[in-house]
């Protein structure tokens, strides 16, 4: 995360604060501009996943609805609590990992529309980038594939 994406989130953190409004507001504003069927998926994947605590006054309740703050429901915790950025608790291991691969594709995303922009001809990059042994699509800068540990040749 650069400056400016942390600048840009405590002026929201202020906006929300002073405002009285819910991150889960703001959160859903600036989501409005997705598509519709991106944002309702990802929407019932993340309340799936996690849950906010509210902070400190909330934790109580968190704690009750819960059994335990970060005692997650599925996946691989063994029991043991989890939580996720500070402020929310691990419901479903499984939720969250495919919460995680998703964020990721998402920020490859940001960056093909920053190359984009900048002039660059993603769509054949991305078209050329493929694991030489199974297809698997890479991302340029991928030594080995994710899939099948092949060795990719250099550009």
């Amino acid at each position: 995360m650069d400056a400016y994406d942390d600048k840009l989130r405590s002026r929201l953190a202020e906006i929300r604060a002073s405002a009285g409004v819910p991150h889960s507001q703001i959160s859903m504003e600036v989501l409005y501009f997705l598509p519709e069927m991106f944002l309702k998926q990802y929407q019932a994947m993340f309340m799936q996943a996690l849950k906010s605590d509210g902070g400190e006054d909330a934790r109580n309740k968190a704690q009750a609805d819960t059994g335990e703050v970060g005692k997650a429901t599925g996946g691989r915790t063994g029991g043991q609590g989890r939580r996720y950025k500070k402020s929310f608790v691990v419901l479903d291991e499984r939720a969250l990992e495919l919460k995680t691969t998703i964020d990721k594709r998402l920020r490859a995303v940001a960056r093909d529309i920053r190359a984009s922009l900048a002039g660059e001809d993603v769509v054949n990059q991305r078209r050329q980038s493929q694991c030489t042994r199974c297809g698997t699509f890479l991302q340029s800068q991928w030594r080995y594939c994710p899939l099948d540990g092949a060795e990719q040749p250099a550009d």
